[in-house]
C-alpha cells in the first residue's frame, strides 16, 4: 500500500494513486494484542474523485553527488482527491450514527460502539500536489524513529477483537485520508479496506469485503487493487463495491496472489504475483512480475526469475521500474512505450531476509520496508540511512501524506499492537503511494 504504486508524467496532468505491497508469510494466527475493541465508521464516497496532474521539478545531481539548483528536470507530482467524511459511531453500540458533513464523526466508545453510517462527502479539495524544486537536504535526522497511530486498525470481529494476526498493507493517501488493506494470513484470504483520518483519529470502513492487498488510483479516480482472493487485478469506483476485473488470467489460469502494482501515466500497469496468499494448489508454476499494456486483458512477463516478487514502484520520470522481493531490490529500464525487456533487472540492494513495499520522495530517494525499519536509498542507489519502527512485527509498505506530504505512513503486519500504521515526520515531501 500496502508499499508501493507510482504514476508520474512529465508536463501532463497527474494521477494520485495508491500502493500496496508485501503479503508476509503464511504463518498461523497467534493470540496477541489488547482486548479492548475500537469501533469504526463507514467511509463516505470521495467527492468528485478527479485527479489533476501538475508539473514539478527536481534538480539533477551534480558531479559530486549533490543536487544542483540549476537546470531542473521536470517530473510529475501527484494530486490528491477530495477528502471523505465518516459519520459518527454510536457511543454505546446501539445509538444511531449522526450524519457527517465535512469532517469525520467520532468513533464509538472503545469495545462497545458500532460502526456509523457514512456521512456526506467532504467538500474540501486537495488538488495539485507538486514537488518543490531542489536541491534537497537530508530526508531525516540520524536516529529517526516512527510512532504507532493509536486505535488502528479497529479491533472487532474481522481480526478477532485483536487476537487474530493480520496484515495491514497497500497504503495510499487520498484527500486527507490514508487508505489501507487489512487481511488475515491464510490462502486466498478476504480483506477489507480501511480509511484513517490521522488528524481526528477516526477509522472508517471503506469496504468490508475486498480481497485486496495493494491499492492505487487511476486517472478517473477509481481504485485499482491487486486481489489475492480472486487472483486478479480489479477496478472499483466510489462508493467502493462491486469490482471489475482488469486482468485475471495468464495462459488460461488465474494468478497466484497479486501483491503490489504501479501505474504509468499512459495507463500501463505493472504488478507482482508471489504465492504468499495463493490457493493450496498454486495456479501459476512460477512467481512473476507482469506488465499490462493499456487496453489489454492478458499481461506479458517482465521477469519470471524473481523469488517472491513483492513491492513495485516507478521512478519519478517513469524510466525505471523497481521490484522488491525475497532476493533483494531490482531495477529495470523502462522503454518510452512502457515496455520492459524480459529479465533486464539488475540488483541494487541484496536485503538479507528480503524486502517489501516501497515509496519515493521528491528528491528521488527510494524508501524500502524490511523487518522493523525503512531503509532509504539515494537516486544513485547508495544507502542514506534507515528509519526505525519499534514495536512493529514487520513493516510492509509506505506512503507519504499530510498537508505538505512530509508525513511518512508505514504499515505493519502482526498481532495486537505489532500491526497497524506508524508515522514519522520527514524533511522532504514524497508521493502519496
Amino acid at each position: 500500500m500496502r508499499s508501493s504504486t507510482h504514476c508520474f508524467s512529465q508536463g501532463l496532468s497527474l494521477v494520485l494513486a495508491a500502493a500496496f505491497a508485501c503479503a508476509g508469510c503464511n504463518s498461523a494466527p497467534s493470540a496477541a494484542g489488547p482486548t479492548a475493541g475500537t469501533s469504526a465508521a463507514q467511509a463516505a464516497e470521495p467527492s468528485q474523485t478527479t485527479d489533476e496532474r501538475v508539473e514539478s521539478s527536481v534538480a539533477p545531481p551534480s558531479s559530486a553527488g549533490g543536487k544542483a539548483p540549476s537546470a531542473p528536470v521536470a517530473v510529475a507530482g501527484r494530486a490528491g482527491n477530495r477528502g471523505t467524511a465518516a459519520g459518527g459511531a454510536g457511543s454505546a453500540g446501539n445509538t444511531s450514527a449522526q450524519a457527517g458533513t465535512s469532517t469525520a464523526g467520532a468513533a464509538g466508545e472503545a469495545g462497545r460502539g458500532t460502526a456509523g453510517q457514512a456521512g456526506e462527502p467532504a467538500s474540501t479539495t486537495n488538488k495539485g500536489f507538486q514537488c518543490p524544486a531542489g536541491p534537497f537536504g537530508e530526508p531525516f535526522a540520524a536516529g529517526a524513529s516512527a510512532t504507532r497511530v493509536a486505535g488502528f486498525p479497529p479491533l472487532d470481529a474481522f481480526n478477532g477483537d485483536g487476537n487474530t494476526r493480520t496484515n495491514v498493507e497497500g497504503p495510499v493517501w487520498i484527500g486527507d485520508k490514508l487508505y489501507v488493506s487489512e487481511f488475515a494470513f491464510m490462502p486466498a484470504p478476504d480483506a477489507r479496506i480501511l480509511a484513517l483520518d490521522p488528524v481526528s483519529g477516526t477509522v472508517a470502513i471503506a469496504l468490508a469485503s475486498a480481497g485486496s492487498n495493494g491499492l492505487a488510483v487511476d486517472s478517473d479516480g477509481a481504485l485499482i487493487a491487486t486481489d489475492h482472493k480472486q487472483g486478479a487485478v480489479v477496478r472499483m469506483t466510489f462508493p467502493l463495491g462491486a469490482a471489475q476485473v482488469i486482468t485475471g488470467t495468464f495462459e488460461g489460469k488465474r494468478f497466484n496472489s497479486p501483491n503490489d502494482l504501479a501505474l504509468r501515466s499512459d495507463g500501463t500497469l505493472y504488478f507482482s504475483d508471489p504465492d504468499y496468499q495463493a490457493p493450496s494448489m498454486k495456479p501459476q508454476p512460477k512467481t512473476r512480475v507482469y506488465r499490462l499494456a493499456p487496453g489489454a486483458t492478458e499481461p506479458v512477463v517482465i521477469d519470471d526469475t524473481r523469488s517472491q516478487p513483492n513491492g513495485v514502484t516507478l521512478s519519478a520520470d517513469e524510466s525505471t521500474l523497481y521490484v522488491a522481493g525475497a532476493d533483494g531490490v531490482f531495477s529495470y529500464p523502462v522503454m518510452s512505450d512502457g515496455s520492459v525487456m524480459l529479465g533486464s533487472g539488475a540488483r541494487i540492494h541484496a536485503f538479507n531476509g528480503g524486502a517489501d513495499g516501497m515509496g519515493m520522495d521528491c528528491a528521488g530517494n527510494l524508501y524500502i520496508t524490511a523487518g522493523q525499519r525503512v531503509v532509504v536509498l539515494s537516486k544513485a542507489g547508495t544507502e542514506i540511512g534507515a528509519i526505525a519502527v519499534p514495536g512493529a512485527e514487520s513493516v510492509t509498505n509506505v506512503a507519504f501524506g499530510g498537508p505538505e506530504r512530509k508525513t511518512l505512513f508505514i504499515t505493519s503486519m502482526g498481532g495486537g499492537e505489532q500491526r497497524g500504521v506508524f508515522r514519522v515526520e520527514l524533511n522532504i515531501p514524497g508521493f502519496p503511494y
